[in-house]
């Protein structure tokens, strides 16, 4: 099915991106886009299932640039989470992190259809943090913006 939203373009496109350069053994889910327990896109999933360490794609919304503007900006929050107890000194964290922002720094294109990407922007440097039970999940995470134009 065709999506017609263009938060979940976005995220169905950054989840196939980031799916191809984290380790095997990460996880990569987006939020809009059904996948299977080891965040691999499954239309037919049903359940939302997750696995650690994972890589978290979450959209915030879409921000108008201005008055009937064509310029449309996505912001999203890209999440590198690891399982404290299972990771004490951040190893996984660290090297889900660094793929994540090399794959940030290489100027990457996502080829959409319902809006035309213009530039994939970092906000700032990562928030560090836990959550969870115990804090027992520990978690660096970058806003980043999508920015597009509406073609028609």
């Amino acid at each position: 099915m065709a999506t017609t939203v263009k938060t979940i373009e976005i995220s169905t496109a950054l989840h196939a991106a980031l799916r191809a350069v984290v380790p095997d053994d990460v996880a990569v889910y987006a939020r809009g886009v059904p996948t299977d327990v080891d965040g691999n896109a499954d239309e037919y999933a049903t359940e939302v299932d997750r696995k650690l360490p994972m890589v978290d794609i979450i959209p915030v919304g879409q921000r108008p640039q201005f008055f009937t503007s064509s310029l449309r900006a996505f912001a999203f929050s890209l999440r590198a989470v690891s399982y404290g107890p299972e990771d004490p000194f951040q190893v996984s964290l660290y090297t889900i992190a660094q793929t994540i922002e090399e794959y940030l720094a290489s100027a990457p294109a996502l080829a959409l259809t319902l809006v035309e990407f213009d530039a994939l922007v970092v906000e700032n440097e990562p928030d560090i943090g836990n959550s969870g039970d115990a804090e027992a999940l520990q978690f660096l995470e970058w806003l980043i913006t999508i920015h597009t134009r509406y073609t028609s």
